[in-house]
């Protein structure tokens, strides 16, 4: 809870950016159903690509704005090595990797039947989750 003088705590640019970035998302959705509904505009892609580029132009991570940010991240891939499977490790596992498995599944068809709607054509969840399936293997 912020009650008391956690307020304080908050940090006023990490706040800012955050309110530019949901009005900046709002403004984009708004602008596309008005001018060009039937093309899909990412709104939160070029939301992310616009502040990535204002904070390193800016340098909000740097004094005095302090706005926490990713930092560099490593071009090339870790090394592949086999996990270890142990019972308690799989147990503590197991139900985020069902609610994970669940809720990925449930976004996917949302998703499916919003651009089925839209768009006039029918989908089939069994097939929905089929392909899911496979593109988690792959």
């Amino acid at each position: 809870a912020l009650g008391g003088g956690a307020w304080r705590l908050i940090n006023p640019y990490s706040l800012g950016v955050s309110a530019a970035c949901i009005v900046g998302m709002l403004w984009l959705k708004a602008i596309n159903k008005k001018y060009c509904p039937k093309v899909i505009i990412p709104e939160q892609l070029i939301v992310l690509l616009v502040f990535t580029a204002l904070s390193a132009c800016v340098g909000l991570s740097d004094a005095p704005y302090n706005v926490k940010c990713l930092g560099s991240v490593s071009a090339s891939l870790p090394a592949f090595t086999v996990p270890s499977f142990d019972l308690p490790t799989v147990k503590k596992l197991i139900e985020p990797a069902i609610l994970t498995a669940v809720i990925s599944y449930m976004i996917t068809v949302s998703i499916a039947q919003s651009m089925a709607s839209k768009f006039k054509y029918g989908i089939d969840a069994n097939r929905e989750l089929f392909s899911l399936g496979l593109a988690n293997v792959l």
